[in-house]
C-alpha cells in the first residue's frame, strides 16, 4: 500500500532583498538568501496553466486544440501574524515595493520550487474573540522552476 505525502513539514522563505538572481534557474536561486516565513497555516497550491488555443477548420468535424501561452496561477498563502517574524516582515516590505519578490517553497518530499513575482495583496483575516488573527498574502508568479531531490 503506498502512503501520501504529508504536508507537515514543508517550509516557506521569501528572499531577503526582492533582487533577481542572476539567472533564473536553481542555481541562481539556490544563490540568493532566504529567510524563513513562518506561522504558514495554508501551503498554497502551485500550479501553472497553459492557455487552450482552439480553431475549427471547415474541412474537421472537431475542433482543434493547441498549447498556448502559460501562466504560474496566483497563490494565496495563509499564516498566523507573528509581528516579530523576521521573513513576515519582508513580506510587508515586498508588498509594499510593487515590485517581484523571491519565494521558495520546501515540500516535506524533498521538492523545491522557486516562484518570483510580486504580492498582490496581503490581508488581515477575520474572526472572533477565539481567533488567531490570520493573514493572506496573494503572490503573482512570473517565474517558476521545480528541483526534485
Amino acid at each position: 500500500m503506498t502512503t501520501g505525502v504529508a504536508l507537515a513539514n514543508s517550509l516557506v522563505y521569501i528572499s531577503a532583498t526582492g533582487d533577481a538572481p542572476t539567472t533564473l534557474d536553481a542555481t541562481g536561486f539556490a544563490a540568493l538568501t532566504w529567510t524563513r516565513w513562518k506561522g504558514i497555516i495554508t501551503f498554497p497550491d502551485i500550479t501553472d496553466t497553459e492557455e487552450d488555443v482552439t480553431y475549427a477548420p471547415i474541412d474537421e468535424p472537431v475542433t482543434q486544440h493547441a498549447k498556448g501561452t502559460t501562466t504560474y496561477d496566483g497563490m494565496d498563502v495563509e499564516y498566523a501574524s507573528l509581528p516579530a517574524d523576521a521573513g513576515q516582515i519582508i513580506v510587508a516590505t515586498a508588498k509594499a515595493a510593487k515590485t517581484d519578490w523571491n519565494f521558495k517553497f520546501v515540500m516535506s518530499d524533498g521538492v523545491t520550487i522557486y516562484r518570483r513575482g510580486p504580492i498582490s495583496q496581503l490581508s488581515d483575516m477575520g474572526g472572533d474573540a477565539n481567533t488567531i488573527k490570520m493573514m493572506n498574502a496573494t503572490i503573482l508568479p512570473n517565474v517558476h522552476v521545480r528541483v526534485v531531490a
